[in-house]
């Protein structure tokens, strides 16, 4: 989820007219992560080959802008209610590894979990 809670919603409708079967919500990592500094290296590298094409990538996001900081670091449950909002899609959490977070999160409108802690993402 962005901090530009209109770039999330953008996707998540977008997500939804191109006919994807559900959003998931990665919630296991807050925090910067790796991918926040690979991925503006990647845009950059693209810039460099005639034959890479981004035509997903918002415009303002285009190589020479940077990804690192869009994230928002300090998301609640009430981010799923708010997903819920924006789609029929179900809403699918990632990231739970107890009992008591997956409650939480069928609680807060959630139709399913998954189990991980993720730890590859930082590999």
């Amino acid at each position: 989820v962005f901090k530009e809670r209109e770039l999330t919603a953008r996707l998540v409708r977008g997500a939804a007219a191109a006919g994807f079967a559900a959003v998931l919500l990665t919630a296991d990592h807050p925090t910067t992560r790796i991918t926040d500094v690979f991925v503006p290296r990647f845009v950059a590298a693209a810039a460099r080959l005639p034959d890479m094409q981004l035509p997903n990538l918002d415009p303002k996001w285009r190589p020479g802008d940077p990804l690192a900081g869009t994230n928002d670091g300090g998301l609640t449950w009430e981010v799923v209610r708010w997903l819920r909002t924006l789609t029929t899609l179900p809403i699918i959490v990632k990231g739970v590894t107890c009992a008591a977070d997956a409650a939480l999160a069928l609680r807060h409108g959630a139709a399913g979990v998954v189990v991980s802690n993720h730890g590859g993402r930082q590999v």
